[in-house]
């Protein structure tokens, strides 16, 4: 009898308390209770609460980590393939960034939006699949066009476009052994659609992608590339006209160098390859307008360490914090260290490694599910989707 007095009092809890209670779980707490009570479930499948959630929700890392070949026989057996999440690290107070870890039984960690992680082969060998770790929406992607050559090098993306409220996914790739204009060519995938659209070349002649993944800005997606004739250049793809611009980048590129987002702008962060240097040295360069190309050394940081033990691996908190991998030689263990841009501060992160993660991206968790996204062929009705 009290239990039965006790769910009613829960059932009939104001609309407001009731929001804000929840507003307080985890995105993954929330999707289990949507089921609880009617009334929950239509403030939980609301988009306000939707929208709500995710403003409030914690930034962090995902790491992608494979399964082992006892997991990879048991996916062979299912239709979908098996992934989860898991947080590796102290959730206190104190830790800079929670990092979760997400293990799929096929590929990696490709690109994260909005709490959706884009999976698979970036040699383009499996499928590809977009998911919800929260929720454990699963959606698979229409095959992209260009097969699964060993000669191509791909290179993919994710990202929302606030202005016509799609999710899209870019996908470009370039031809190793024939070396032309001609063999190189970049395509969309609006999420809701059933097949890629083929896009512009390339303007000029890509030898490889010398970052394995894009950095989006403002509705433009950015990489670095190595380009024939220069050292090294920025390629910007505007994910609205469709247009790609070219911007050479302001030191030699190296393996360990990254293109990164830092308040708001593209950032190179280049290791300083002087060897008068005194320990690790990395250059932050910012580029306020790409399509000037004028690039402005903004900050020296100074980390210890031999300089081909330490990059680069991604940002958080919006671009104010960047991460750096260090490897001990005396431990054996890799080491994350979070790097404030304001502040100027170094910390390293309660987390180590003994093999270091095959990819680390920015995620936070929401409450998107993939069924938002139902296939249809692409017409002019998918290319002018509603704006509401």
């Amino acid at each position: 009898m009290e239990v039965e007095k006790t769910a009613t009092e829960i059932k009939d809890l104001p609309e407001d308390i009731v929001f804000n209670i929840l507003l307080r779980l985890s995105a993954q707490t929330i999707h289990n209770l949507r089921y609880v009570f009617n009334f929950w479930s239509s403030i939980i499948t609301s988009s306000c609460f939707h929208d709500a959630h995710f403003r409030g929700s914690k930034h962090g890392l995902l790491l992608s980590r494979k399964k082992d070949e006892e997991i990879k026989s048991k996916k062979r057996k299912q239709q979908q393939p098996l992934f989860d999440t898991n947080i590796i690290n102290t959730n206190n107070k104190e830790e800079l960034i929670t990092m979760r870890e997400f293990t799929a039984a096929s590929g990696d960690i490709l690109a994260t939006c909005n709490g959706l992680v884009l999976f698979g082969d970036e040699k383009g060998e499996t499928e590809l699949f977009v998911a919800n770790p929260a929720t454990k929406d699963l959606l698979k992607l229409p095959a992209h066009k260009s097969g699964s050559s060993s000669c191509l090098d791909h290179i993919f993306g994710m990202t929302y476009i606030e202005s016509v409220r799609e999710y899209k996914v870019i996908h470009c790739f370039i031809d190793l052994v024939n070396r032309s204009t001609k063999n190189n060519y970049c395509e969309i995938l609006t999420l809701g659609c059933d097949s890629w659209k083929r896009v512009d070349k390339f303007p000029v002649r890509l030898l490889q992608w010398s970052s394995r993944k894009f950095t989006f800005i403002n509705d433009v997606a950015h990489c670095l590339a190595l380009e024939d004739g220069c050292e090294g250049c920025l390629v910007s793809f505007d994910m609205i006209n469709e247009k790609f611009h070219t911007t050479i980048v302001p030191v030699r590129l190296s393996k360990i160098d990254e293109l990164l987002e830092i308040e708001g702008f593209p950032a190179l962060v280049s290791h300083n390859k002087s060897k008068k240097a005194n320990g690790c040295r990395f250059w932050i360069w910012l580029l306020k307008d790409y399509y000037k190309g004028n690039w402005v050394r903004l900050r020296k940081i100074g980390l210890g360490g031999r300089n081909e033990h330490v990059s680069s691996v991604t940002t958080s908190q919006h671009g104010t914090r960047i991460i750096f991998l260090q490897y001990d030689g005396t431990s054996k263990y890799y080491s994350y260290i979070g790097y404030d841009v304001q502040l100027n501060q170094k910390r390293y992160l309660n987390f180590r490694q003994k093999i270091p993660s095959a990819s680390m991206l920015p995620h936070s968790e929401s409450l998107l599910s993939c069924s938002n996204f139902i296939a249809e062929p692409y017409t002019e009705t998918c290319k002018r989707r509603k704006l509401h």
